[in-house]
């Protein structure tokens, strides 16, 4: 019980506590042995014998047997030592999913269960990128050491990161990345590192130091750190993969975000900064950075949202070249960059020189929108999984941008189309050219911004500054001259009739500098075409360099045909006002009396003639209705006319005119439609004072008339001895007596029709021409007709032809009158058609008409004379050239006969082939002919 070894008696009386009473009487040997249990004597079991030998031999046996049991039993306590240590690893990194607190939890219950000092964690991948995330009783010199050296291939960490195997120094010093220095301070000796196992790939080192330099590592502690080394590297796996997981969910949820703010508002402003906030929302990253996008007009990154960026570094509006510092570079090379602050690439003034800044592309399609850039937190490491997040990002960001452009774009479209409409309207809305010129500057400034501007007209080989606006002193610039000479910019816009938009003018030799101008940077020149022609130039200046972009150009090459055509319409307008005051001095001096009427026959004008003639001044007459003027008796007949007024106008009619002294005075009126915007809104009216004509009528009436008569009464006796001659009741005559006869009897018939058609003539210009309606058969009157001519066409050898339609009515018309339309028409087809030829007549209905066609294969007539042959005393040229006899007045009346029985006639000729004449009577009783 005291030595825990066993005790063997030879000689059982030799034991003190022997008694020869006791139950061991007669035997003279014994032995007994400890029962122990962790290390604890628990009880004793002993045995007697009768001999030594058997005691020697059992005694052998039982001591072997207690060897195995004792080691027994140490591996089970080693073991459960293991298992014990395990759990408590267990325990301490089974609740969490976070990398670093695995690590850190994990490192506590090492150093707990192995009673070490000291210890920390080394990830990497074995070669260049190395970690240390976790340490515990390091030195802050001896953390800082192994931070800022990377492993190298002789120390132990890299070892055991290679080979998967537990590697340990029995001195810290042996390490040659850490000095004695760092040693000393630190009291570390002993040190030792575990790989990290998850299945066949190490993630990284498990470091364990103490400050016993002999401390030493049992065959049992080095399994347990083995299988500890392999719990924390699944561990550290599963926390990984989760962490991996929310971080994409993070990422998907972010880049989720950005959609919808990019789809919520297509504001620029706004979807960049919603896109900086998510990017900045990133743990490792600062509250810092801002997004460049590109100007692509100069080529520059310009700065548009930021972050936590001091106000001197975004005051006055960051540009950065292309190709320029490191935001230029990514830009250029369309390449992420992850770099400190102080990186040789910065070439500009960079207020976080100690800051490390990661800067990605903002892309589209592979096309640059600019760049994003974001400071990183100090200490903290961008991973390669947040440079995606951050590349990703960009590309949304760039499709974001490029929509809220789009949409920006388009709302700028239909804000500059609105803008010109109104512009368009206002600019429209003067016709005074002084005041369109003012106006078109003034509503330039809503689409284009502007310093100064100015509208040149052209006159001859110059442009004149007409309009300016902007100008301190305008009186200075009003009038001046630039010549259109080659080598100066209105000379190019001139020339080639297109717009010139310049950066900056000193660059540019053609700009002419005046004193006024020297503000100017850049210059924006339109030209002002109408109908091809240049007449002016709209001018722009800016007061820096790059002020006007194409945008700018195109709106103002709009907006200057618009001015164009104001211009041209002011000037039209002037030129209108010009010619109307000189028209309405032409029509108040007017030998004839003039005056207008409106829409409802109200006095708009009366001229001075007007007033002579009728007495009134204009003052008393305009606004009064016609029927003041004019005598009852015409009242209808001159309504009736202003009704049908259009068109190219009305022929002269006559009517009377009663003048403010009661007396009827004849005139001569024409009327003309006046027009506003397309519509009839008046007419005007010529009159002519016609009573010294009518005089001179009346008194040729009367000559005619006496002359007629004179005329008839002894033609008729002529004619009526002639006749009682040729029919030889005086007795028998010769046959030259027959022949001179002949000749008297026909050129009294001649000369006596020739006498009626003068009396037609004189009742048809005197307005006494009257019709006798009776019912008229045509068909009879046409073979009636035909049958009369028969005798003198079959002496030339014509044929006639005679084609009736079958349906012919009965019409109401003269039919004396259409008798001597249809003669005349029938004579004239026989008179000049050759011998052989032929004559047709067609009657055939028409519609609600009646068409009579006279054709004939005559020797036609040429297409000048067509237009002329129903006028008085006009015949055909070849007529006139074959000596055929005619006054020409029967195509005249036949024409007022026709016309006057609301039909119509016409004629068609080619000539040597013949020609047809034809007409048209309506069908109708007594209330539809005239």
């Amino acid at each position: 019980l005291e030595g825990g070894q066993i005790a063997l008696l030879t000689v059982i009386e030799q034991w003190g506590l022997w008694s020869p009473t006791s139950t061991l009487g007669g035997h003279h040997v014994g032995q007994s042995s400890p029962i122990q249990a962790a290390e604890a004597i628990l009880a004793v079991w002993g045995m007697c014998g009768l001999t030594a030998f058997i005691y020697t031999y059992t005694a052998n046996r039982l001591h072997r047997q207690e060897h195995h049991l004792l080691g027994a039993n140490r591996a089970l306590r080693a073991r459960s030592r293991e298992l014990e240590a395990l759990n408590q690893v267990s325990d301490a990194i089974r609740d969490s999913l976070d990398p670093h607190e695995v690590m850190t939890r994990a490192l506590q219950a090492a150093l707990g269960v192995t009673g070490l000092d000291a210890g920390w964690f080394i990830l990497g991948d074995g070669h260049e990128v190395w970690e240390l995330p976790v340490a515990h009783g390091l030195t802050e010199q001896m953390l800082q050491a192994e931070r800022d050296t990377p492993p190298t291939s002789d120390c132990i960490c890299v070892r055991a990161f290679d080979t998967g195997q537990i590697q340990h120094a029995s001195e810290m010093l042996a390490c040659p990345r850490l000095a004695w220095d760092t040693i000393a301070g630190s009291g570390l000796r002993r040190h030792i590192s575990v790989p990290l196992k998850a299945g066949d790939q190490v993630l990284g080192v498990l470091n364990l130091a103490s400050s016993d330099h002999r401390r030493e590592f049992s065959p049992e502690e080095l399994r347990m750190l083995e299988m500890m080394g392999t719990q924390i590297g699944a561990a550290l796996t599963n926390a990984r993969l989760f962490q991996e997981t929310q971080h994409r969910a993070e990422e998907l949820e972010r880049l989720y975000r950005v959609a919808v703010a990019a789809s919520r508002s297509l504001d620029l402003e706004t979807v960049l900064e919603s896109a900086l906030d998510e990017a900045l929302s990133i743990p490792v990253l600062e509250s810092r950075g801002g997004i460049f996008l590109l100007d692509e007009d100069k080529g520059v990154l310009r700065l548009t949202a930021h972050r936590g960026l001091p106000s001197d570094f975004v005051a006055g509006e960051q540009e950065v070249p292309l190709g320029e510092c490191l935001c230029g570079l990514v830009a250029l090379t369309k390449q992420s960059c992850i770099t400190r602050g102080d990186d040789p690439r910065h070439t500009r003034v960079c207020p976080f020189s100690s800051w490390s800044h990661v800067s990605v592309p903002i892309l589209s399609h592979n096309r640059l929108i600019g760049v994003l850039f974001v400071h990183v937190r100090p200490g903290c490491t961008v991973t390669a999984q947040e440079q995606r997040l951050l590349e990703t990002l960009g590309q949304q960001i760039g499709l974001a941008v490029v929509n809220a452009r789009l949409y920006a774009a388009e709302q700028e479209r239909r804000r500059v189309a609105e803008t010109l409409r109104q512009m368009a309207g206002l600019v429209s809305s003067s016709l005074a050219l002084e005041e369109v010129l003012d106006l078109a500057l003034l509503a330039l400034r809503q689409i284009v911004p502007y310093a100064t501007a100015s509208i040149m007209l052209r006159e001859d080989d110059a442009m004149v500054v007409t309009a300016v606006r902007g100008f301190e002193e305008p009186e200075r610039v009003l009038g001046r001259r630039v010549s259109l000479q080659e080598g100066t910019l209105s000379a190019d816009i001139v020339r080639y009739k297109e717009p010139i938009l310049l950066d900056d003018v000193r660059q540019d030799p053609r700009w002419l500098p005046w004193e006024e101008t020297a503000h100017v940077r850049a210059w924006l020149g339109v030209p002002l075409i109408v109908q091809d022609e240049v007449i002016g130039q709209l001018s722009l200046d800016g007061d820096r360099p790059g002020l006007f972009r194409e945008k700018h150009l195109e709106a103002l090459t709009i907006f200057a045909q618009q001015v164009a055509n104001a211009i041209e319409n002011a000037r039209l307008y002037e030129e209108v006002r010009t010619k109307e005051k000189e028209l309405a001095y032409q029509i108040d001096h007017a030998s004839d009396p003039i005056f207008n009427l409106d829409a409802e026959g109200r006095f708009t004008l009366f001229n001075r003639a007007a007033e002579a003639l009728s007495g009134y001044w204009r003052e008393e007459i305009l606004g009064r209705p016609y029927t003041d003027l004019f005598c009852p008796d015409y009242h209808d007949g001159v309504a009736d006319l202003l009704a049908k007024t259009g068109g190219e106008g009305s022929r002269p009619y006559e009517v009377e005119i009663l003048t403010k002294d009661g007396e009827r005075v004849p005139v001569e009126i024409r009327l003309a439609p006046l027009y506003r915007d397309g519509q009839v809104i008046g007419a005007q009216v010529i009159a002519r004072d016609i009573r010294e004509r009518k005089q001179l009528e009346q008194m040729r009436e009367d000559f005619i008339a006496s002359v007629s008569h004179d005329l008839r009464t002894p033609l008729a006796s002529i004619t009526g001895f002639t006749e009682v001659l040729l029919s030889e009741a005086p007795g028998p005559l010769t046959e030259v007596q027959q022949e001179f006869l002949d000749i008297i009897a026909e050129s009294g018939e001649r000369l006596l029709k020739l006498v009626n058609q003068i009396l037609d003539v004189s009742k048809l210009d005197s307005g006494r021409f009257e019709l006798h309606p009776a019912p008229v058969d045509l068909r009879l009157m046409v073979k009636s007709l035909v049958d009369q001519i028969r005798p003198l066409a079959t002496k030339k050898q014509i044929a006639l032809e005679v084609e009736i339609a079958s349906d012919l009515p009965v019409i109401t018309a003269d039919p004396d009158r259409m008798e001597r339309v249809l003669a005349n028409l029938l004579s004239n087809a026989v008179k000049f058609t050759p011998e052989g030829g032929s004559v047709r007549v067609r009657l055939m209905r028409n519609g609600e008409a009646i068409r009579c066609e006279v054709s004939d294969t005559g020797i036609g007539i040429p297409s000048e004379d067509l237009p002329h042959l129903f006028e008085r005393f006009r015949r055909a040229s070849n007529a006139q050239k074959r000596r055929v006899k005619g006054a020409g007045l029967g195509l005249y009346i036949s024409k007022a006969i026709v016309e006057a029985h609301g039909g119509e006639i016409g004629v068609e000729s080619r000539l040597g082939e013949g020609t047809t004449f034809w007409f048209t009577l309506p069908i109708g009783g007594d209330g539809e002919n005239r």
